[in-house]
């Protein structure tokens, strides 16, 4: 069984598919599913660093966009440069034939010959005028309508595809050992966990599956992180926007200390000779400058015991005491304390 010769032009192809993807997979049900998965994931992952702004508008956004750029990707433009490779010497359309066997698709063109083997065929689809048939290799064909007459029933022809199916694989529905797992490529859009799951799905579409298109989305996967997070976080990138940040910490921290301090003489009638012995009335004392190294004697904030007075203080970004951009505790009345600058 085969068709007449079939010209697709590069406007039509472009036209048809782009409608058929957007009608398949943004139908409204999806766009809400995204919109909550988005919410979800924000909740979970950024929630404690951002305001709720963030959550309800930039996630859902973001998340939506993502689902926009990975659908297009692997649905659209990946057939759409298939095509372009297979354009006739005009550069204006595709010309090929179409014939089936009980083994096999066959797509002939004046150049070259191709066969599908039944397992290689992902589905076989009508949209308005035209026989979807898309294949593992990620090509996708169209068989419009009107090439179908009294000698060649389009019935006919689709229903021998769809028992060429049956035969091979027993359903309709091809496995996903057989093909690369693009739709789990959505994991690597997740915030953090993506950058890992990303790196995963490079190395194993390279190795596994020879495929470029899944180390494409691997990698948007991993950019995906570093620019949400670039968006809710400017600091993360920028020393100076994090240290300013680190700076204010501090000084909560430091705010914090000295009512620990002021509670710790209440109950023992003197100031601790050393921040660590507020580990013994406090189970998480804030003893540890954000804006130090995370080891080393310097990691905690400056104290001195100065008789009946204490000192208290962060060394500032420069790290060095008793300089210019040291940061003190702001109290309002500093005589209700032991606290001295």
């Amino acid at each position: 069984m085969k068709t007449s010769l079939i010209s697709i032009s590069k406007k039509e192809f472009t036209n048809t598919i782009f409608k058929w993807v957007v009608k398949s997979y943004f139908k409204f049900w999806q766009l809400i599913l995204m919109v909550l998965v988005s919410l979800f994931l924000g909740y979970m992952f950024v929630s404690r660093n951002v305001s709720i702004f963030y959550i309800i508008i930039v996630c859902p956004l973001l998340g939506i966009v993502l689902y926009s750029i990975y659908m297009l990707l692997l649905r659209f433009l990946v057939p759409l440069l298939k095509f372009k490779k297979a354009l006739d010497q005009d550069g204006e359309k595709t010309s090929y034939e179409v014939s089936v066997s009980d083994d096999c698709l066959v797509f002939i063109t004046r150049n070259s010959e191709k066969k599908v083997f039944w397992r290689g065929v992902i589905t076989a689809k009508r949209y308005n005028k035209y026989l979807i048939i898309r294949l593992l290799d990620n090509s996708t064909y169209l068989i419009p309508d009107k090439i179908f007459d009294a000698t060649l029933d389009y019935s006919d022809f689709f229903q021998f595809i769809l028992n060429g199916i049956l035969k091979t694989r027993g359903t309709l529905k091809i496995s996903p050992f057989l093909r690369p797992p693009y739709l789990l490529g959505i994991l690597c859009f997740i915030p953090i966990l993506g950058i890992f799951l990303g790196i995963a799905y490079i190395i194993i579409g390279l190795i596994q599956y020879k495929s470029k298109l899944m180390a494409a989305i691997g990698i948007l996967g991993i950019a995906s992180t570093i620019v949400l997070y670039s968006i809710l976080d400017p600091g993360i990138w920028n020393k100076k926007i994090r240290d300013n940040q680190r700076a204010q910490i501090s000084k909560s921290h430091l705010n914090s200390l000295v009512k620990d301090i002021e509670s710790y003489k209440l109950k023992y009638g003197k100031y601790p000779e050393n921040l660590e012995q507020l580990k013994g009335l406090y189970s998480y004392p804030m003893i540890y400058d954000p804006l130090q190294p995370s080891t080393g004697n310097n990691s905690k904030f400056n104290y001195i015991v100065l008789g009946k007075k204490y000192k208290l203080f962060s060394s500032g970004i420069d790290r060095i005491p008793n300089t210019i951009d040291d940061i003190y505790p702001v109290i309002q009345d500093l005589s209700k304390t032991g606290l001295i600058k």
